[in-house]
């Protein structure tokens, strides 16, 4: 997502959903890959730079915006304590 202002309105056509990009996010060194095909990042985080790719990061963390929760299908449900450091 590289815009605030994406809604449901304004996804491409064929897109149900969009990937938020946060500023922080793991590195890729340590992922998990798992048989299935997919990957589980257990890297220490980073602050990405800001305007990289032409993104202006106006989220936290990374996240999946799903519109349709229909669509959803939750297979874990995982808590987790977040420490932040004050200078972030």
């Amino acid at each position: 997502m590289a815009s605030k202002n994406v809604s449901r309105q304004t996804l491409p056509a064929g897109f149900q959903s969009v990937q938020g990009l946060g500023r922080q996010c793991p590195r890729e060194i340590g992922s998990y890959n798992h048989p299935d095909g997919y990957t589980i990042p257990l890297g220490l985080t980073y602050m990405q730079l800001q305007g990289k790719q032409d993104v202006d990061y106006h989220l936290l963390y990374n996240e999946f915006i799903v519109y349709d929760v229909d669509q959803i299908q939750l297979k874990y449900l995982v808590r987790v304590k977040m420490h932040h450091a004050r200078h972030l």
